[in-house]
């Protein structure tokens, strides 16, 4: 059993493609309502431990508890429960483009849940005003929709099930810095608002320091250093001073 106060806790994941190795041994736990960023370069393999605990991959080995019990030991309902208090804001929002706004927002309760499509409407809705936009944009589609809009819409629906966890993907890729203020501070909003714990992967050392808690970095396959947003500035390991100074001299080397 893993620790009750963790919401999360992911023990030696590993995973390969073939010969390589891009998750050798990653370890990390995430407590109730806390906000942890995993940083590290372009290729590193975050994206692949988020894919792992959502179960869009299986890892070769590990375990990945989640309120104290392990998904990979999960019968499959039970497994399939789990995942319903998970969200997802995906780096490109990861809209369907042949439903409207508000049937994005809503498509989490409408295929996993009992919900009536009148009530998944006023919820999707709802959503769309936490994250600064009107009930008219419920009505449009992605293609009529700027980036920066379609990545709120990405974090309505990510937050329309009420999640108990909520994982972001790059979510200030692509969009310009005033932009990405707006999102982190609704991100920030959101996750505060659901009492939900986050778990983010980004490049954007600026968007590090506005959402964090916490934040740990993978380097070779391992998380290689984790503690408190506070003491990343003043850390001596070689690898996060190059990587969030973004220096050309030091022990990460360009492949």
């Amino acid at each position: 059993m893993s620790q009750k106060n963790h919401k999360l806790d992911i023990r030696h994941l590993a995973k390969s493609f073939g010969q390589n190795h891009v998750l050798r041994d990653v370890s990390f736990s995430i407590d109730k309502a806390e906000s942890l960023v995993i940083i590290g370069g372009s290729g590193t393999g975050k994206s692949v431990a988020i894919k792992c605990i959502l179960n869009l991959l299986s890892p070769d080995k590990g375990q990945l508890f989640f309120n104290g019990e392990d998904l990979l030991k999960m019968s499959k309902s039970a497994h399939e429960d789990a995942m319903k208090k998970f969200g997802m804001l995906f780096q490109g929002a990861a809209l369907f483009d042949s439903l409207s706004i508000w049937e994005n927002v809503a498509f989490g309760l409408l295929n996993g849940t009992n919900i009536k499509k009148a009530a998944a409407r006023d919820i999707a809705i709802a959503r769309l005003q936490d994250v600064g936009l009107s009930e008219d944009i419920a009505f449009s589609y992605p293609a009529e929709l700027s980036g920066g809009m379609k990545k709120r819409v990405g974090l309505a629906r990510a937050i329309a099930t009420d999640p108990e966890v909520i994982f972001f993907d790059e979510p200030t890729t692509g969009l310009d810095p005033i932009m990405c203020s707006v999102i982190d501070t609704l991100i920030i909003k959101c996750v505060r608002k659901l009492g939900a714990t986050a778990l983010t992967i980004t490049h954007d050392m600026a968007s590090v320091r506005r959402i964090a808690d916490k934040v740990a970095m993978l380097h070779d396959g391992k998380i290689i250093w984790h503690g408190a947003v506070k003491e990343m500035d003043t850390t001596d390991n070689p690898y996060v001073k190059q990587f969030i100074h973004g220096d050309l001299k030091g022990p990460i080397t360009n492949k």
